[in-house]
């Protein structure tokens, strides 16, 4: 009994392992505070209909480049998508 309770540990434990590295792009995303207040700013906002990065670069210390470049960013480890991607 103790082998097939060890092997159904082992394959919970990788099935974990296999999940954990598909959110790896989305966790590193998440990782860097000036993403982080893009996305609390552009949640606060609550235009989901649409916002420019201009908008967006005023609620922020960050230049029009930087706040494009965190975006893509977002959009690459699917945090910004679907309406959220029109607000850029």
């Amino acid at each position: 009994m103790g082998n097939y309770q060890d092997e159904c540990h082992l394959k919970e434990i990788h099935q974990l392992a296999e999940e954990f590295e598909s959110c790896r792009k989305l966790l590193l995303a998440l990782g860097d505070q000036n993403r982080q207040h893009l996305i609390l700013e552009m949640m606060r906002m609550g235009q989901c209909e649409g916002v420019r990065v201009g908008a967006i670069t005023e609620k922020t210390n960050l230049s029009r480049p930087a706040v494009s470049h965190h975006i893509r960013i977002l959009k690459e480890a699917g945090n910004v998508n679907g309406g959220i991607s029109q607000w850029i």
